[in-house]
């Protein structure tokens, strides 16, 4: 596994144990983390200003957040951090949802959640009951390295705990409610780029395929291909 760390690209060894924190003197970690929460705005708060800003906008806007820290807990084989990412998504999720239901509901807004690519991350099923009895932070930093016992993997390689996976070629899915979106008739439809014809994928969609969605539902009118 490659990190960020320190400018240090190591393979296979443990996660960066975020826990060892820098504290000023005298400082404690609970005094710490009440600072850090503090002086950084979560990705539920962030949506929030932007939902504040652009819903001034009587023309309309379109409004794309991401929630990254996921792959980058992936890339560091943290499963501790995953989670956390995952629960401040979801919230930054609840947080477009509560905008819409005050802001003319369903009819005049799309909330679309897909994602950009998948990871070789595995469950296995004995993972829930460990997840409950050891905790995230256990089944990441603990001295247990074979997969059976911590109930995941990363990488294609069961055997090992901490494998380099990298990024899937495995289709992601995509939700999505509101106005009338046609996101459903470019199932299996392949596109043209750039002269090049694109096939399509049977009972899936292209990312540029959301675009297209995206811009009929704005305009009333559907893109045409790049040439």
């Amino acid at each position: 596994m490659y990190y960020r760390t320190n400018d240090a690209y190591k393979r296979g060894d443990l996660p960066v144990n975020d826990s060892d924190r820098p504290l000023q003197p005298g400082e404690t970690n609970d005094a710490f983390i009440a600072r850090e929460v503090n002086e950084n705005p979560t990705l539920a708060d962030m949506t929030q200003a932007a939902l504040n800003v652009l819903g001034k906008d009587k023309d309309g806007f379109w409004l794309m957040v991401e929630g990254g820290d996921v792959d980058w807990g992936i890339h560091d084989n943290n499963i501790d951090n995953i989670i956390g990412t995952v629960l401040d998504f979801d919230k930054a999720v609840g947080t477009v949802i509560n905008w819409i239901q005050r802001n003319g509901g369903w009819q005049k807004n799309v909330l679309i959640v897909t994602a950009d690519h998948d990871h070789y991350l595995t469950l296995y099923p004995n993972f829930p009951q460990l997840l409950r009895t050891k905790g995230a932070k256990a089944l990441t930093y603990g001295t247990e390295t074979d997969s059976a016992s911590v109930g995941h993997s990363f990488g294609s390689i069961p055997e090992d705990k901490y494998g380099w996976g990298n990024h899937t070629r495995r289709p992601v899915p995509v939700y999505y409610q509101g106005r009338p979106f046609k996101l459903d008739k470019y199932i299996g439809k392949g596109y043209k780029a750039y002269g090049y014809d694109v096939p399509g994928i049977p009972g899936g969609v292209d990312q540029v395929h959301i675009h297209k969605a995206m811009y009929e539902a704005i305009t009333g009118e559907e893109p045409q291909d790049a040439s």
